[in-house]
């Protein structure tokens, strides 16, 4: 781990909050503010390629936690008759590994994201802090704290994932099976499945947007390290987060993702992720009260 340092040697960055003008006008703002954090260097070197970096080994991580298991259960299999259980205990090992050892990394990110993002001060930082370095990245594993501050966000990230995307999934998954078992006529069971799928979505956009009020949430745990948890929750609770913005910021981010997909998420880890990552940080800079 690289020596904490109160001065930050890094190109500089822009940190005016966004404040003012239309929802659009503020997002816009803040994008900039982005591509200044993800355009700069440091001692560590270029932001960009250090979060690019830090994508790919949890990518390599989950490869390869997979290839483990399976190894593991190819010799429960040798070893044991009953494969049925051999899959469940293969299953629910991969599980707990990614819940365990892959969520912290993936929420470290956000950190790393947020390190970059922290403006020049021209007085004594308060609190250290270190460079954003790819060693930055394994902070979760550097003390039990750490790992419950990493764990919180990780945790809260896959709530709201589930919430808004595995729900309405799971919900016209459940209403498809219940109409097959019926004995309706099957216009009838497709314009209900429609209509679940309907929605589905609405509810879907629904959380997207209300998570919005718990956006950028993770640069407070991260970089007021000084603060418990709860002291870090009352601080960004108390802070003006208007939905608009963020809903524009989030929706101009539509464009990289459907390239990331068609790049076959090539785009999403060279540039999607970490520019996202720093319009998270850039929004959580602007909102913040001055140190």
């Amino acid at each position: 781990m690289d020596a904490v340092t109160n001065t930050r040697m890094q190109t500089p960055v822009s940190s005016a909050p966004p404040s003012g003008g239309s929802a659009t006008q503020q997002a816009a703002a803040i994008r900039r503010q982005a591509r200044g954090i993800l355009n700069s260097r440091s001692g560590g070197g270029s932001h960009r390629l250090t979060l690019a970096l830090s994508a790919v080994l949890i990518l390599t991580a989950a490869i390869a936690l997979y290839a483990a298991v399976a190894c593991l259960a190819t010799a429960g299999y040798v070893l044991f008759e009953n494969t049925d259980r051999v899959d469940l205990a293969a299953d629910i090992l991969l599980l707990l590994l990614c819940l365990g050892l892959l969520l912290p990394l993936m929420a470290s990110l956000r950190r790393l994201a947020a390190l970059r993002a922290v403006p020049d001060r021209q007085e004594p930082c308060p609190y250290p802090l270190p460079e954003a370095t790819l060693a930055e990245l394994f902070y979760p594993f550097t003390s039990l704290r750490a790992y419950g501050r990493t764990m919180a966000v990780a945790l809260e990230g896959l709530g709201m994932l589930l919430l808004g995307l595995g729900l309405p999934i799971l919900g016209v998954r459940l209403s498809s099976m219940a109409l097959s078992a019926t004995s309706l006529p099957s216009p009838l069971q497709g314009l209900l499945l429609a209509a679940a799928g309907i929605l589905g979505l609405g509810w879907g956009f629904l959380a997207f947007l209300l998570s919005g009020k718990r956006y950028g949430w993770s640069y407070f745990v991260f970089l007021r390290e000084d603060l418990s948890l709860s002291d870090a929750y009352r601080l960004f609770g108390s802070l003006r987060r208007p939905l608009l913005p963020v809903l524009c910021l989030r929706l101009s981010l539509l464009g990289w993702v459907g390239l990331s997909i068609l790049g076959l998420g090539v785009p999403c880890i060279l540039h999607t992720l970490p520019y996202a990552l720093c319009c998270s940080a850039a929004y959580s800079r602007s909102i913040a009260p001055r140190v």
